[in-house]
């Protein structure tokens, strides 16, 4: 049971990593490196999810040309908005923005920088930046050296998933297959006791009296 129950954690921790990398496009080994950096900076679960959703809606705009977000980011720094346009994916847009704000030692501007792809999320930015800019990364490194969810144990967790699904599936043929098969007996069983009680009903009833 101690196994199991061990097992069943690490699945339902990558899992929740995994299903949070589906509506944020970040990368699992990213969003479990900065679950640890958010828990020592103090910066709550779900503040930090709806920071990442908010990016992942806003690097979309960011790819709309003319867009009130990319004019936003182009005014105050049309380097990065061009860069951001020309990452990859969504964790290479993430990692290149974070970099960037980390960068910048000034709170003010971090923050008016920040709030453009967080928005009233940015606030976690400036949490899991107090430190200064190398709190930050220095954060990220050390969350390796605990133990981070890595993108190769989602299919891990997936197969033990697939395998757990499969083993109910089965119990439960199995209990369909036996309660079926003792249908008959208990069908003969339960029409005994209704008979009984039919033909005895009077004299039950006159016992249960006597004991009242």
């Amino acid at each position: 049971a101690g196994a199991v129950e061990v097992a069943q954690g690490a699945q339902q921790e990558v899992d929740s990593l995994n299903d949070l990398h589906a509506a944020t496009g970040l990368s699992v080994q990213t969003l479990s490196e900065l679950a640890f950096a958010n828990q020592l900076s103090g910066v709550a679960a779900g503040e930090a999810e709806g920071a990442y959703k908010k990016f992942a809606r806003s690097i979309g705009e960011v790819h709309i040309a003319g867009s009130k977000t990319y004019k936003a980011l182009a005014a105050i720094d049309p380097a990065l908005a061009k860069q951001l346009r020309g990452t990859k994916d969504n964790n290479a847009a993430f990692e290149l923005y974070m970099s960037k704000l980390a960068s910048i030692d000034d709170v003010s501007k971090r923050t008016r920088l920040a709030n453009i792809l967080f928005g009233k999320s940015a606030l976690f930015v400036n949490k899991i930046m107090r430190d200064g800019t190398g709190g930050y990364e220095a954060l990220r490194k050390e969350a390796a050296k605990y133990g981070v969810v890595t993108d190769d144990m989602v299919d891990k967790a997936d197969a033990y998933g697939d395998a757990q699904d499969r083993m109910n599936i089965a119990i439960a043929g199995l209990k369909r297959t036996v309660g079926i098969e003792l249908m008959p007996a208990l069908t003969e069983a339960t029409e005994g006791i209704a008979d009984f009680i039919a033909v005895n009903r009077e004299d039950i009833g006159q016992g249960v009296a006597v004991l009242a």
